[in-house]
């Protein structure tokens, strides 16, 4: 399985030795303050809202209902065609999150809808998350398409193999171009989520999840030099002094690596 690498050392390799190597000197950052601000679904956030504009039309409506109705007078807004002079267009963020704003002072009404009937907030995200996970490529002069349901599920399609091969680049880049790339491999409810203010603590972080998910790619080179390799193309030391530093600048160094490293099957 290594035979490309060369041999791999055994501080390295095996499961119970990488343990030993990584986990001291791994620390589970607290979940305040600043690193709370980039979870998963701040994230999932960013990206919709970074799509919006390119994906949003001009059929959704909401009803721009004042505050602290009493049900009486909510009644009287729906009835028949009182409601017209509530309804506004769903044109831009800003609408969307009022919209948002307003389900949630009135749960159990309908406050969004479009030419086909009743919608909700989360009908108009789910949309638009679909579109913006749509993958095209050109195959033998045919256009082929891929579609996840949101973005999450791009996630997770991706990492477990679900996604046809010959999809596989696009979705990465589709990933990374909606900031979520970095996600691959985690578990949306662990604490390793949050982004970690220092790089190099970050770095073995993402390096033992990648681990733990069998992912984590190694490389020796003939010099006697070891790396490890992660899903984005960062390499980091695999000296246990320099553990998770990115020394690497050169790119036909890189180049090099990259060529080298094999995915590094966990034994147990």
């Amino acid at each position: 399985m290594f035979a490309n690498a060369g041999p791999i050392p055994s501080n390295i390799v095996f499961n119970e030795n990488f343990e030993k190597l990584v986990t001291p000197i791994v620390k589970t950052p607290v979940a305040t303050g600043s690193q709370v601000a980039s979870s998963f679904k701040d994230a999932l956030d960013k990206a919709f809202e970074k799509g919006f504009n390119d994906y949003m039309g001009d059929e959704y409506f909401y009803l721009d209902l004042p505050n602290n109705l009493t049900q009486a007078q909510l009644t009287d807004i729906l009835d028949a065609d009182n409601y017209k002079k509530y309804e506004k267009q769903i044109l831009t963020l800003e609408d969307f999150k009022k919209a948002q704003e307003i389900e949630k002072q009135y749960p159990k009404t309908v406050i969004v809808y479009d030419g086909y009937g009743d919608s909700t907030t989360k009908g108009v995200r789910d949309v638009i998350e679909s579109e913006l996970t749509e993958l095209s490529i050109e195959v033998d002069n045919e256009i082929k398409y891929f579609q996840a349901n949101n973005f999450e599920s791009l996630i997770r399609d991706f990492e477990n193999g679900i996604i046809p091969e010959e999809f596989r680049e696009a979705a990465e880049e589709k990933l990374k171009e909606l900031g979520l790339f970095k996600f691959v491999g985690y578990d949306p409810n662990q604490l390793a989520l949050f982004d970690v203010v220092d790089p190099l603590t970050k770095n073995r972080m993402d390096m033992q999840s990648e681990y733990q998910n069998g992912t984590l790619k190694i490389s020796v080179l003939p010099n006697g030099s070891k790396y490890f390799v992660l899903l984005d193309g960062r390499i980091l030391d695999a000296n246990p002094k320099s553990l998770g530093n990115e020394s690497v600048t050169d790119p036909d160094m890189r180049d090099m690596i990259l060529d080298k490293a094999v995915v590094h099957k966990k034994t147990c």
